[in-house]
């Protein structure tokens, strides 16, 4: 009775681990789309256009701060998943080998 009991499906565990860390990089990837995006408009003097950043505008920490801390708490439950996953996967082995 003090065995822990594992019940799931070790495929759809490792898809929500896949999508879990996914919704985690995507924050990071828009936030380094942005800096990239104001260090281009930097360094070649970009004075005019209307979808972009320009010469002299400011850091955009305003994407980049909510992005990164988005990202650093989806971080938690893609470490739970793929947790999930390891302990499914470990639990499928030892019923087959007993």
């Amino acid at each position: 009775m003090n065995e822990v009991r594992f019940v799931g499906d070790t495929t759809l565990a490792r898809r929500t681990a896949w999508v879990v860390t996914a919704a985690g990089c995507v924050p990071l990837l828009l936030a380094g789309i942005a800096v990239m995006a104001w260090q281009l408009a930097q360094t070649n003097d970009w004075q005019t256009g209307m979808r972009s950043f320009h010469t002299g505008d400011p850091f955009p920490w305003f994407w980049v701060v909510p992005s990164v801390a988005l990202s650093a708490w989806l971080t938690v439950p893609a470490i739970r998943a793929w947790r999930r996953v390891r302990g499914l996967v470990a639990h499928d082995r030892s019923r087959s080998s007993a």
